[in-house]
């Protein structure tokens, strides 16, 4: 049953490509509207190097990702890129960016028509 939720929220992720991306930590809360991709039940984006986001992460890797639809906390780092993620993103310039991937640790959903808010652990 966890499983077949896990995929759920999975599949509710990846059905979309943008959201909102919340930090904290030395440079203070920030919060920016990012792409992201789904992939291996994990998430990808790029955030350029100038980001204070990444300042961040070096320090505190919780990160908070939302959209309308969901909410998702997890544990975020920085990670040396591969072809086959970077061919995730249709973005021709990617050295001015950092890969970061995102553990999903929880995701809610938020209720559709008669739904209440369903709550994924993923830990």
């Amino acid at each position: 049953m966890l499983d077949k939720l896990r995929d759920q929220a999975l599949n509710t992720l990846a059905a979309g490509s943008a959201g909102t991306l919340s930090s904290s930590g030395p440079a203070g809360l920030q919060a920016s509207i990012i792409t992201y991709r789904v992939a291996h039940h994990k998430i990808y984006t790029l955030i350029p190097i100038t980001s204070d986001h990444l300042f961040n992460l070096e320090t505190e890797p919780r990160v908070i990702l939302t959209t309308p639809e969901w909410q998702l906390i997890g544990a975020a780092a920085m990670i040396e890129p591969t072809p086959a993620l970077l061919a995730l993103f249709n973005s021709p310039e990617t050295r001015w960016q950092q890969l970061v991937e995102i553990t999903p640790q929880r995701v809610q959903l938020e209720p559709g028509q008669a739904q209440p808010r369903t709550t994924v652990d993923f830990q």
